[in-house]
């Protein structure tokens, strides 16, 4: 459009040049008139050249014109050709693009070599028979263990169109160890005669060879953008925060993952300031094929659902918006609200089929708020997660027969909180230098073991189904069948199971943070793009100590101090999506995982090696 303007104005130039006689250009300073009278004298000078005629200059002048004009009209009549050969082209390769992006394919591969050493720390089992990590069946002094596991994880994206996609996520051969399928223990009539001998290994089967099958479904969702926001459905991941609480288990080392079936819907409703109501189906309860056939499942009864009703309003900036603040020298600051209100009236007793009946007035009633807040600059980061679990169980019966026995059907009650703070400080040039420090707390309950895994199976003297001093694990409140609760309350706030704070102690012994206090600071330190160094110390403390099985002999509650533990290692990653890492840690373990039936003074160090190689795509 640059080239048709200069041509415009020169068209407009040439027309006021022919209205102007040729032969008697004005001079600024002088009128129409005057040149018009001084025209005699001009022409009668000798050494002045003839004037031409008027008709001559306007033949030039129109020669000009036409000649411009024509130049106009070639260069319109390119950029016109230019113009729809790029749209062809652009046709041609939105066509393409939408071809291409009508399945979008993310995810990973990875492999995981892992190695074990004294998990167990050579204290033994605890009075309910338990130890605090599995130990050899075969006997001898055999206490390390080495395997590698994989997973692929695929997460496709269906565009439907630029507002609707259906969205999933599958795990293929998930958490297999490798060795795990052999072909001899597929069939019943083994092709070799000693499994020495096995040259191959089988697709896993769920009940034949393996605990899964091959390929695992676990999300699949709908996604709607719509002019007042998003509005998802389905069965999809549940992250908020630090994933303190609730983790969707999206990271390349993570394990398990909460995954909810669930209509939500987020809109903006100031600038930067979402607001998502949601509802979680957590039970449906018992459900029957009804005359449809048996493809076709009926809730046969909305008295024992259990519903979650949900609410997020939060601050948040994007990823884009984040960095430009950062690179700028403005600071951020993002902070959100989750409440979350579970109800459920009754509890199905029957199993898959029975259809009898059975069923425990449960009246349950919980409430979980949870804070998250992060500020941030360009040279630091401090972020806040907290929560708590408050609420009640009308009925803790389970068999029908006792719901309304009043030595088998007391109320219990819940008060527990969780927090976890980070800090992180970012030196030296590029931020190649990070030190962190991060404080962990987890309320306890003075029931005997961690909590943690609170349904554990219980020696079957345990008539009541209650720990003792000692346990490891186990339920977290006493209740006597002829005497009442001793203890009716469930105080220990469990973190999610992919929060990770350690390589030993909570991840792989007792399996999540709860009932403790911990300290954690760290370093990593950037050698060269994409290689980084890590260590960090982590110092884990009992809130009560009856929780911790390091009782006394003389069955007095013993130390609340459970182990300081080391972790170190190195990361590398590619800009075309490969990751390695290893990673190696190291537990002395403290006076409250000592077992006082040992009459031991010391036990074991344990000592662990993880590492991955992982393929993002």
């Amino acid at each position: 459009m640059s080239h048709v303007a200069l041509v415009a104005l020169c068209l407009v130039s040439a027309t006021a040049l022919a209205q102007t006689p040729a032969s008697q250009p004005v001079p600024p300073d002088q009128t129409a008139p005057e040149v018009q009278a001084s025209e005699p004298a001009v022409a009668a000078q000798p050494s002045t050249p003839p004037v031409p005629s008027e008709a001559t200059v306007k033949r030039v002048v129109e020669d000009e014109l036409e000649q411009a004009k024509q130049e106009l009209r070639n260069e319109v009549k390119a950029q016109l050709s230019a113009r729809e050969a790029t749209a062809a082209f652009d046709q041609e390769w939105a066509a393409k693009k939408t071809r291409l992006e009508l399945l979008t394919l993310d995810g990973y591969y990875r492999v995981r070599p892992m190695l074990f050493q004294n998990l167990d720390l050579d204290r033994g089992l605890d009075p309910s028979g338990y130890s605090l990590a599995p130990r050899s069946p075969l006997g001898g002094n055999e206490n390390t263990q080495a395997w590698a596991d994989m997973r692929l994880r695929l997460e496709p994206t269906i565009n439907v169109s630029e507002e609707i996609a259906i969205k999933m996520q599958m795990d293929v051969l998930d958490n297999l160890a490798f060795g795990g399928t052999p072909e001899t223990g597929l069939t019943a009539v083994p092709r070799y005669q000693f499994d020495a001998f096995n040259e191959t290994q089988v697709p896993p089967r769920a009940g034949v060879n393996a605990a899964m099958d091959s390929i695992a479904v676990k999300r699949v969702y709908g996604e709607v953008s719509t002019p007042v926001g998003i509005f998802r459905f389905g069965r999809m991941g549940a992250h908020w925060g630090l994933g303190m609480q609730w983790n969707d288990g999206n990271c390349l080392d993570c394990d398990n993952g909460d995954t909810v079936d669930r209509f939500m819907f987020v809109t903006e409703l100031f600038d930067g300031i979402y607001v998502a109501p949601m509802i979680d189906f957590n039970v449906e309860g018992l459900l029957g094929s009804n005359n449809s056939g048996p493809a076709t499942l009926t809730d046969l009864s909305n008295m024992d659902d259990s519903h979650s009703y949900n609410i997020a309003i939060a601050k948040r900036d994007t990823e884009r918006q984040v960095k430009a603040k950062l690179d700028n020298g403005l600071s951020i600051l993002n902070y959100g609200l989750l409440f979350s209100y579970r109800y459920q009236s009754f509890a199905s007793t029957d199993e898959p089929g029975e259809e009898t009946g059975n069923r425990v007035q449960r009246q349950a009633n919980i409430y979980m708020p949870n804070i998250w807040a992060k500020y941030e600059r360009k040279a630091f980061r401090v972020e806040l997660e907290a929560a708590s679990v408050i609420g009640n169980i009308g009925n803790r019966a389970t068999d029908p027969n006792l719901a309304d026995d009043p030595t088998a059907n007391q109320s219990l009650s819940m008060l527990q909180f969780g927090a976890v703070l980070q800090s992180e400080l970012r030196l030296m040039e590029e931020d190649k230098l990070k030190l962190g420090l991060e404080l962990g707390f987890a309320s306890g309950d003075r029931a005997p073991g961690f909590g943690a895994n609170p349904g554990r199976t219980l020696p079957a003297s345990r008539t009541d189904g209650t720990t003792e001093r000692g346990d490891i694990d186990g339920s977290q409140f006493a209740c006597q069948r002829t005497g009442g609760c001793l203890d009716s309350t469930i105080n220990n706030f469990v973190f999610d199971r992919d929060y990770f704070v350690d390589m030993i102690l909570w991840r792989q012994m007792v399996g999540s943070v709860t009932d403790a206090i911990y300290v954690r600071p760290s370093a990593s330190f950037e050698v060269t793009p994409g290689l980084n160094l890590f260590a960090s110390a982590i110092y884990s403390r009992a809130v009560f100590p009856e929780s911790a099985p390091g009782w006394n002999a003389d069955g007095t509650p013993g130390s609340p101090d459970l182990g300081l533990e080391f972790n170190a290692g190195a990361q590398f990653e590619t800009d075309d999506g490969f990751i390695a890492s290893v990673r190696y840690g190291a537990l002395f373990p403290l006076a409250g995982l000592q077992n006082p039936q040992l009459n031991a003074t010391e036990i074991g160090m344990a000592h662990a090696v993880r590492g991955y190689f992982g393929i993002r795509f």
